[in-house]
């Protein structure tokens, strides 16, 4: 049994005309994609150049597990009942 085709409407373009055959939709579709995901210029410590200050901050991050976290809550359940 054949299913319907689902019906694509076709897409504003930027110059206000209709993108209506699928290469022109894909088009359309990928100018909006490349102006609307661009990267954000924020400064940052963080900065790719200076890697071996990444890898100090990752030392300093410890790594924990699901059980830890369990056993954290159960020693601090005093904290977190009312009276």
């Amino acid at each position: 049994m054949k299913r319907p085709r689902t019906y694509v409407p076709p897409i504003c373009k930027e110059d206000k005309s209709w993108a209506r055959c699928n290469q022109n939709n894909v088009e359309t579709y990928a100018c909006h994609l490349k102006r609307v995901f661009q990267p954000n210029n924020i400064a940052s410590e963080l900065d790719i150049v200076h890697p071996q200050l990444l890898n100090e901050i990752r030392e300093k991050i410890k790594q924990f597990t699901s059980v830890k976290i369990a056993k954290e809550f159960d020693t601090k359940k005093h904290l977190f009942t009312t009276k």
